[in-house]
């Protein structure tokens, strides 16, 4: 019996050191596992704050970056500025996971800068956004109060601008609105034209609108848009030309085309220059007459022009030379 007992004894002995040496070497093992931690556990960032590499979150030094994972569904790692919202990045390093909360919010207003006042003619199309710069990443909504603004009267006047990004910020900018009266002047006011001739109505304007030309009898002249009219019939028609509202016109007398007589016996006076449109007169660069080549009034230049053309122009016969 007393070796029964020491056999059973010994054999516990050598269990026991056995289940010692199993928890000394589970012990290592667990002594071994590394550790994994990062700086914290959440961070906060300005919409348009730049991120930091994902790596500079972490604490642990010396891990071996070839084994080290991490992910973000919201947030790649080339993203520079992550939106507004919350976003988790996942880090696994040998078995242990961490997580990192990015918290973004848009709490600045918009930058505005001006870039110049405006400065237009009166009842001009714009857009106020052309005279400012919106620096902004949110979506944001432009809101202009120009209630003082009196676009058709020449003056100088202001106009607030607000910038509300979809977060509620929102900032304010006043622009001067220089008015300008609009310049529109017919070089002439009425033309005289037989059937078939053309001419053009000259517009002097200081405004880069186009001008919008209207006859009022198309079936007498056309015009196109660029103010070229065709004599079609005999009779009267205005020609208007408008620019932002403000119009000027010219009155055009269409006749039927002179034939000259045949015999001089049939026309009493077939040497009076006043029934040949066709022949040679003079004008100068700033008179509204029509000269013979001798004129006195003619002494500074002169330009050679056919009667038929210096009429269709609107030039009047000289009452000194009385061409």
């Amino acid at each position: 019996m007393n070796k029964i007992i020491k056999d059973i004894l010994k054999n516990k002995f050598k269990a026991g050191i056995l289940i010692i040496i199993l928890l000394g070497i589970t012990g290592c093992g667990l002594s071994d596992k590394p550790e994994f931690e990062l700086k914290t556990d959440s961070v906060d960032l300005e919409y348009g704050e730049e991120l930091d590499d994902f790596k500079t979150y972490i604490k642990t030094s010396d891990i071996d970056e070839d084994i080290l994972e991490y992910s973000c569904d919201t947030i790649s790692e080339s993203s520079v500025f992550p939106e507004v919202g919350k976003h988790v990045i996942t880090y696994d390093y040998k078995g242990i996971t961490r997580k990192l909360e990015i918290n973004v919010k848009d709490t600045m207003p918009p930058n505005i800068t001006k870039l110049s006042d405006v400065n237009i003619i009166e009842n001009s199309q714009f857009k106020y956004e052309d005279y400012i710069k919106i620096d902004e990443l949110s979506k944001y909504d432009i809101d202009v109060d120009d209630n003082e603004v009196k676009y058709s009267v020449p003056g100088t006047y202001n106009a607030n601008i607000k910038i509300t990004d979809e977060y509620g910020n929102s900032s304010n900018i006043t622009i001067p609105v220089v008015i300008n009266e609009l310049q529109l002047q017919a070089v002439v006011d009425s033309l005289n034209l037989e059937i078939n001739q053309s001419n053009q109505i000259n517009i002097k304007t200081n405004s880069n609108t186009p001008i919008q030309y209207t006859s009022s009898d198309n079936s007498i002249v056309s015009v196109d848009s660029s103010g070229n009219i065709k004599a079609l019939k005999a009779g009267n028609a205005t020609i208007t030309a408008c620019v932002n509202e403000k119009a000027v016109t010219c009155n055009v007398t269409v006749k039927d085309k002179y034939t000259p007589r045949s015999s001089h016996h049939n026309h009493p006076h077939h040497n009076d220059s006043n029934y040949d449109i066709t022949y040679t007169v003079y004008i100068t660069k700033t008179g509204d007459c029509y000269h013979s080549s001798n004129c006195g009034c003619l002494s500074r230049n002169k330009i050679a022009i056919s009667k038929s053309s210096a009429l269709s122009q609107g030039y009047r016969a000289c009452s000194r030379c009385n061409p």
